[in-house]
């Protein structure tokens, strides 16, 4: 481990990579789960650097099972986020929504509101850029159920509010719902009001 990060330190990353592989077969064999999981993680990082993608996914996904196992909601969210930003900056998002939908779940478990936030805005642009609106309006309603009495309370950006409120008018456009493509739209306005007066 040590001589890993001293490689990933002076800039020698296929060394730190080789180091971590060989780290996560050995952890493997001898059943100690907890540096699996972290070799696997750390692999997995500095394989995405390098633009290894499939190597990296397959590195994520191991790190996801294993802090699963281990009961580690810390790390098991830290390797989802970073696997499905992988797949969405790779051009697959429908394959990061499984994920995104994991993430929510935890997050809800966790009761981090803010994530739950976040996984649900994520799920709704990926259904939204592929023309899925019934989808979309799914994740939105669940997200805009988390906004309750304000930004305060999930401590988010006015923006991502704005955002949730936006792409829920669009979609009831879509869908054919007018009375509630109008009362998303006067959500929106109120909300970028608020964004000005604080401004």
């Amino acid at each position: 481990e040590d001589l890993a990060n001293g490689y990933n330190i002076v800039g020698k990353r296929t060394e730190a990579i080789a180091t971590w592989k060989e780290l996560y077969d050995h952890s493997k064999n001898l059943g100690m789960t907890v540096t699996e999981a972290e070799a696997a993680l750390r692999a997995a990082e500095l394989l995405n650097k390098a633009g290894d993608t499939n190597a990296a996914l397959d590195f994520y996904s191991s790190a996801i099972d294993l802090y699963d196992k281990l009961q580690n909601p810390v790390f098991a969210k830290q390797a989802l986020i970073s696997k499905s930003l992988l797949l969405i900056h790779t051009g697959r998002g429908t394959e990061a929504l499984s994920l995104e939908a994991r993430l929510a779940a935890l997050a809800n478990q966790q009761h981090l509101p803010a994530v739950e936030f976040t996984a649900y805005m994520v799920m709704a642009e990926i259904y939204q850029n592929g023309k899925q609106n019934g989808p979309a309006l799914e994740v939105l309603q669940k997200a805009a159920a988390l906004i309750q009495d304000g930004t305060d309370t999930l401590k988010l950006d006015g923006k991502a509010v704005l955002e949730c409120y936006s792409r829920m008018a669009i979609a009831y456009g879509a869908t054919g719902d007018s009375i509630h493509e109008l009362i998303a739209r006067e959500r929106a306005v109120n909300t970028a009001h608020e964004i000005k007066d604080t401004q």
